[in-house]
This record gives structure tokens, C-alpha cells and sequence, in this order.
């Protein structure tokens, strides 16, 4: 793996982290497009995950997935 790669990983995962919420849970919609760090954008949160029904469908160009306060990751399927 190069620094570059390394890198990547890491300011992914840093980017990734600060998504989690402190309660309840965030949706993130993920850009295909857009380098590690820079790809993730807060749409909404949530008391609970009781509270999310579904989350929009992923495409070519993006996707979605639902973090809750401990850093784990839900997809429609887990809903």
C-alpha cells in the first residue's frame, strides 16, 4: 500500500468517525465521486433507529447508509 493510499484510508476513516453521533443515529449520503475525507454528507438524524422507515436507494453516483452513536453502519436491509 502507498502513503497515498494510507492516507486515504485514514482521512476516510477520520471523515467517517465524525459522522457518528454523540445519541440517536445520522444518515449519511456517501459521494461516489468524491476523494476520502471529503465524501460524506449529514442528511438527517434520528432519536432512534426505530424511528428511520428506509433510506433512498443507492446509484451509480451515490449512496446512503445510517450510523448510529457507537459507529455502526445500517443499510436498508438492516432497517
Amino acid at each position: 500500500m502507498t502513503d497515498d493510499e494510507s492516507s486515504g484510508m485514514s482521512a476516510g476513516r477520520r471523515e467517517r468517525e465524525a459522522m457518528y453521533p454523540d445519541n440517536g443515529c445520522v444518515l449519511v449520503r456517501i459521494d461516489y465521486n468524491s476523494p476520502p475525507g471529503e465524501a460524506l454528507e449529514q442528511v438527517a438524524t434520528y432519536e432512534s433507529l426505530d424511528g428511520i422507515h428506509s433510506i433512498p436507494e443507492d446509484t451509480d453516483w451515490e449512496g446512503y447508509v445510517v450510523y448510529d452513536s457507537d459507529g455502526n453502519a445500517y443499510s436498508n436491509e438492516d432497517l
